[in-house]
């Protein structure tokens, strides 16, 4: 994609959660051509993308649990209120924090999984004007919430050592967990996705859970042409990469626990934390 953001200084070249310089193979100053391959080539699929939301709780019928992308999630074994996912209760770029974070303390979250921001970037936070999620706040000061920062490129090993960092933190934590990002749908996603795999869920209600981000922040309609094209180029791939598959591979029969436990022993994390981080959420 060719992206040019009103605002922004540069334009960007970009890749579906990946880095476009390391797929392309260049490095910085080098010349770049771009072509077109095919007129309108591409113009379903950017039609099918073209997503928009709005930052007003009442364009969502005043719904603060939609508005705010928050759940509990209760796929597979994972029992309830053990784990959680939201939009950011602390970054309010998008006008959600506020909400999210009043969930947030409702539910009684005692440990936080933050993959989006650093912990200089949540002191940043706290210290702006108009901030308001005191309870976020006080579970950051209590030493209660990892900040990871992570990158959107789930294929990448950078990727999975935090999710390992993060799961080893929540494993050493009480819960109810919180999994956050800044929108709550893709690092969030896929880090769910993750738990969901250990609890034994299967790759219906994993995707269906994921999809819910979109169908709260876009109206999307179950089972309709756009949802099933988001669901099967974002979480069944996601699912592929875990399991060590091809894009587009099948998931029938897969052992889908086997490939999470896999997946993160190989970035690092001991099968004893694995099983507690597993005890916990069931």
């Amino acid at each position: 994609m060719l992206r040019a953001y009103p605002g922004h200084t540069n334009i960007a070249l970009s890749v579906n959660y990946g880095k476009f310089s390391e797929v392309a193979g260049v490095s910085g100053g080098e010349a770049v051509t771009i072509s077109l391959k095919e007129k309108a080539g591409a113009l379903t699929l950017q039609e099918i993308n073209n997503l928009v939301y709005t930052y007003d709780i009442n364009d969502y019928g005043g719904n603060e649990v939609v508005f705010a992308n928050f759940r509990c999630v209760t796929v597979g074994k994972i029992a309830e209120g053990r784990l959680y996912r939201a939009a950011s209760p602390i970054d309010n770029k998008y006008g959600r924090a506020t909400y999210a974070n009043k969930l947030v303390e409702e539910a009684g979250i005692k440990t936080v999984m933050n993959l989006a921001n650093t912990d200089d970037e949540i002191v940043g936070l706290m210290s702006a004007e108009g901030f308001t999620s005191q309870y976020y706040a006080s579970l950051y000061a209590d030493g209660k919430v990892i900040a990871l920062g992570m990158p959107v490129n789930y294929a990448s090993d950078e990727f999975a050592e935090g999710i390992v960092k993060g799961l080893v933190f929540l494993s050493e934590g009480e819960t109810p967990f919180l999994v956050h990002c800044t929108e709550g749908k893709d690092r969030a996603g896929f880090t769910s996705m993750i738990l969901e795999m250990l609890a034994g869920a299967t790759a219906d209600e994993i995707a269906r859970d994921y999809m819910l981000s979109y169908v709260n922040y876009y109206g999307i309609e179950e089972g309709s042409e756009r949802y099933e094209m988001l669901k099967n180029k974002n979480i069944m791939q996601m699912m592929c990469t875990v399991c060590g598959l091809e894009k587009g591979a099948s998931l029938e029969g897969i052992d889908l626990e086997a490939c999470a436990r896999a997946y993160l022993a190989a970035h690092g994390m001991a099968e004893e934390a694995i099983d507690t981080l597993a005890a916990k959420l069931k």
